[in-house]
């Protein structure tokens, strides 16, 4: 069999499993024809179109670009209406993982639409398909936007949140802060008032002993005269007499455990504790349903 025959056999093999709804196996079969005929650009549109129906969208989208460069206008139309519908598909497929994929996908697949109806302004199929992938286009670019914009809000919210509670924390601290100091300062003003109050009391001690030391050579002196008084009386009386010693008796020695004369409200005044002072206190769009033209139903073989 002559290469000829051969791929005129596979290309018959590859329509009938078309027909057959056996895809996959079509594509094989076309595939097997174009590496005997690799510039036959018929082959590669019934290729790309057997592909696209098997679910091969990457090796659909590969055969229909080939199949552009056909001198056919009609083949030309409709390679731009499939690699429409291609593009769209392969976008659909990454629109809840990837959204930024699937809007250059559908842009394209508008633009190819467009294309097909500019050497086929009557082709309602394209205008009908065009139209159906500018409304998802929409319904998807509003869902990023609206998302965009809830993202943003509650990076705004976050942000808010991590302000509050680092103000908070720092005017804790400074509250804490002012609290020691607070504290500190009280406790100073307790050492201070208890530090006066001691003094005071040594000064009072002091002072209460000076008074007692006064009120005893005050006593001792009047003691002096009063003897002296006595013994210049008694001379008087007894002239013949010799005159007695001038020097004054001692006085009488204080008795044990009695406060020496004059001392007692001293020692009472010394002995009584001084008063503390007191410290004060301190949905894309859900494919329409009931409608014929879904799936795309116009592709061309």
């Amino acid at each position: 069999m002559t290469a000829a025959h051969a791929a005129q056999a596979s290309t018959r093999d590859a329509e009938r499993a078309y027909h057959e709804g056996k895809f996959k196996q079509s594509a094989e079969e076309y595939g097997r024809a174009l590496a005997r005929t690799p510039s036959d650009v018929k082959l590669q549109y019934n290729l790309g179109v057997a592909a696209y129906k098997s679910g091969d969208f990457a090796k659909a989208g590969a055969a229909l670009d080939q199949s552009l460069h056909s001198d056919r206008l009609d083949l030309q139309e409709n390679a731009y209406y499939d690699l429409g519908n291609v593009l769209y598909r392969v976008g659909q497929e990454s629109v809840a993982k990837k959204p930024e994929v699937t809007t250059d996908k559908w842009k394209k697949s508008i633009a190819s639409y467009e294309s097909a109806l500019k050497l086929n302004p009557k082709d309602q199929d394209a205008v009908y398909n065009r139209d159906l992938v500018k409304r998802r286009l929409a319904a998807l670019e509003e869902q990023q936007k609206q998302q965009d914009e809830k993202k943003k809000q509650d990076d705004k919210k976050n942000d808010k949140k991590k302000d509050d509670k680092s103000g908070k924390s720092g005017q804790q601290s400074k509250q804490d802060q002012a609290g020691k100091q607070g504290q500190q300062d009280q406790q100073d003003q307790k050492d201070q008032k208890n530090q006066q109050g001691q003094q005071d009391k040594q000064d009072k001690q002091a002072q209460n002993g000076q008074q007692g030391k006064d009120q005893q050579d005050k006593k001792d002196q009047q003691d002096k005269k009063d003897q002296k008084g006595q013994q210049d009386q008694q001379n008087s009386q007894n002239p013949g007499q010799p005159q007695q010693g001038t020097a004054q008796p001692k006085p009488a020695a204080t008795p044990p455990g009695q406060p020496p004369a004059g001392m007692a409200n001293a020692g009472d005044e010394a002995n009584k504790e001084p008063k503390e002072p007191e410290v004060p206190g301190k949905a894309l769009q859900e494919r329409r349903q009931g409608t014929s033209r879904w799936p795309f139903v116009a592709t061309r073989s």
